[in-house]
Protein backbone atom coordinates (compact mmCIF):
# COMPACT_ATOMS: atom_id res chain seq x y z
CA UNK A 1 0.00 0.00 0.00
CA UNK A 2 1.36 3.53 -0.97
CA UNK A 3 -0.26 6.43 0.93
CA UNK A 4 0.33 10.25 0.29
CA UNK A 5 -0.01 11.73 3.05
CA UNK A 6 0.74 15.41 2.34
CA UNK A 7 3.75 17.28 3.73
CA UNK A 8 2.40 18.43 7.12
CA UNK A 9 1.54 14.75 8.05
CA UNK A 10 4.89 13.22 6.82
CA UNK A 11 6.84 16.08 8.74
CA UNK A 12 4.51 14.98 11.97
CA UNK A 13 5.18 11.45 11.30
CA UNK A 14 8.78 11.91 11.02
CA UNK A 15 8.73 13.86 14.13
CA UNK A 16 7.36 11.02 16.53
CA UNK A 17 10.07 8.66 14.81
CA UNK A 18 12.94 11.50 15.10
CA UNK A 19 11.46 12.05 19.11
CA UNK A 20 12.58 8.25 19.37
CA UNK A 21 8.38 7.28 21.20
CA UNK A 22 8.53 5.24 17.14
CA UNK A 23 11.32 3.33 15.47
CA UNK A 24 9.42 3.84 12.10
CA UNK A 25 6.89 5.71 10.30
CA UNK A 26 4.58 2.66 10.08
CA UNK A 27 4.69 2.14 13.76
CA UNK A 28 3.07 5.67 14.16
CA UNK A 29 0.49 4.92 11.64
CA UNK A 30 -0.22 1.99 13.21
CA UNK A 31 -0.42 3.57 16.68
CA UNK A 32 -2.88 6.25 15.09
CA UNK A 33 -4.84 3.89 13.53
CA UNK A 34 -5.19 1.78 17.14
CA UNK A 35 -6.50 4.90 18.65
CA UNK A 36 -8.78 5.81 15.65
CA UNK A 37 -10.30 2.04 15.60
CA UNK A 38 -10.95 2.41 20.07
CA UNK A 39 -12.23 5.83 19.17
CA UNK A 40 -14.71 4.78 16.87
CA UNK A 41 -15.75 1.79 19.57
CA UNK A 42 -16.08 4.49 22.27
CA UNK A 43 -18.26 6.58 20.18
CA UNK A 44 -20.50 3.88 19.39
CA UNK A 45 -20.82 2.42 22.83
CA UNK A 46 -21.28 6.31 24.17
CA UNK A 47 -24.25 5.92 21.49
CA UNK A 48 -25.37 2.84 23.06
CA UNK A 49 -25.52 3.67 26.33
CA UNK A 50 -26.95 7.17 26.08
CA UNK A 51 -30.07 4.81 23.72
CA UNK A 52 -29.90 2.28 26.80
CA UNK A 53 -30.62 5.17 29.13
CA UNK A 54 -33.77 6.74 27.07
CA UNK A 55 -35.26 3.37 27.37
CA UNK A 56 -34.83 3.28 30.67
CA UNK A 57 -36.87 6.63 31.30
CA UNK A 58 -39.35 5.24 28.71
CA UNK A 59 -40.06 2.02 30.40
CA UNK A 60 -39.29 3.86 34.57
CA UNK A 61 -42.61 6.11 32.84
CA UNK A 62 -44.97 3.31 32.07
CA UNK A 63 -44.21 3.50 28.00
CA UNK A 64 -43.05 -0.19 27.21
CA UNK A 65 -44.03 -2.73 24.75
CA UNK A 66 -44.17 -6.33 25.60
CA UNK A 67 -40.71 -8.26 24.28
CA UNK A 68 -42.87 -11.08 22.80
CA UNK A 69 -42.33 -12.91 19.41
CA UNK A 70 -44.75 -11.85 17.34
CA UNK A 71 -43.25 -7.78 18.53
CA UNK A 72 -39.70 -9.18 17.12
CA UNK A 73 -41.35 -10.78 13.74
CA UNK A 74 -42.71 -7.45 13.17
CA UNK A 75 -39.64 -5.75 13.62
CA UNK A 76 -37.57 -8.17 11.78
CA UNK A 77 -40.30 -7.62 8.75
CA UNK A 78 -40.51 -3.87 9.11
CA UNK A 79 -36.93 -3.43 8.99
CA UNK A 80 -36.13 -6.05 5.68
CA UNK A 81 -39.12 -3.61 4.36
CA UNK A 82 -37.59 -0.03 5.21
CA UNK A 83 -33.96 -1.47 4.03
CA UNK A 84 -35.32 -3.07 0.63
CA UNK A 85 -36.67 0.55 0.76
CA UNK A 86 -33.92 2.13 0.69
CA UNK A 87 -34.52 3.77 3.81
CA UNK A 88 -31.20 4.20 6.09
CA UNK A 89 -30.39 2.12 9.02
CA UNK A 90 -28.97 3.41 12.54
CA UNK A 91 -25.43 2.28 12.89
CA UNK A 92 -26.69 1.53 16.58
CA UNK A 93 -28.89 -1.26 15.14
CA UNK A 94 -26.69 -2.28 12.38
CA UNK A 95 -24.63 -5.44 13.25
CA UNK A 96 -21.04 -4.69 13.76
CA UNK A 97 -18.20 -6.07 11.61
CA UNK A 98 -15.68 -8.17 13.30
Amino acid sequence: MHLNLGQPYEDYIQQQVDSGLYVNATEVIRDALRHMKECDEQKRLDTVRALLSVGEEQLARGEGISYTPDFMDNAMNNAIKNSKAGKPVRDEVKPRKT
